[in-house]
């Protein structure tokens, strides 16, 4: 597995509301089954399925990824913030 993410002590607070699928579930085990007949077929290997999560959010970008990042252990993330410009990020 790989290493545990170093994190700061003390981070400032962020809060998620309900969490939503573009795709909802039947759509997203559609898609899944659909993945697995191509891979199955030999039309491809490999299949990146993805879709997209939206929910009210406040707080800090910052501390919700170190978050995501101590629970989901990836091998390869990134968080990137950018100066503003124009008032926008």
């Amino acid at each position: 597995p790989p290493p545990t993410p170093q994190m700061p002590d003390s981070l400032p607070p962020f809060s998620l509301g309900p969490v939503s699928s573009s795709a909802g579930m039947e759509g997203y085990t559609r898609a899944v089954k659909i993945a697995l007949g191509h891979i199955a077929d030999g039309d491809v290997y490999q299949v990146n399925l993805t879709h997209n999560l939206k929910c009210p959010f406040s707080g800090s970008a910052r501390s919700f990824m170190a978050e995501l990042l101590a629970r989901a252990r990836p091998w390869y993330g990134a968080y990137l913030e950018y100066p503003l410009r124009d008032g926008k990020r």
